[in-house]
């Protein structure tokens, strides 16, 4: 869903809460995964930045879950960690292990 006038519903959502004004510790990497995820969904560069944060704020991991089950995110994962290094998502998972962002 792309919106048409992406200044409105932006208000709309301030409005019903969905940004916070909170300083969250969060994996820049699950962010940016995130950014390109909401990126297909919204052409605002700050409202996909802020709708994955808010997304990150509710579960440190939500793209990594998200990842099992929606191909198109998994892709979007794939191609950030390879040229991070990472063989996998698994492979980054395993190297995450045991750090808390939140």
């Amino acid at each position: 869903m792309k919106f048409k006038d992406a200044d409105s519903s932006l208000k709309t959502m301030k409005k019903e809460g969905h940004f916070s004004n909170q300083k969250l510790k969060y994996d820049p990497v699950e962010l940016e995964i995130g950014i390109q995820v909401e990126h297909e969904h919204f052409e605002q560069d700050a409202l996909s930045k802020q709708i994955a944060l808010d997304h990150l704020a509710e579960n440190p991991r939500y793209y990594l879950d998200l990842c099992k089950i929606d191909s198109e995110c998994r892709a979007i994962a794939k191609k950030i960690l390879s040229k991070l290094g990472f063989d996998s998502i698994e492979d980054y998972k395993d190297k995450q292990r045991g750090k808390s962002w939140t």
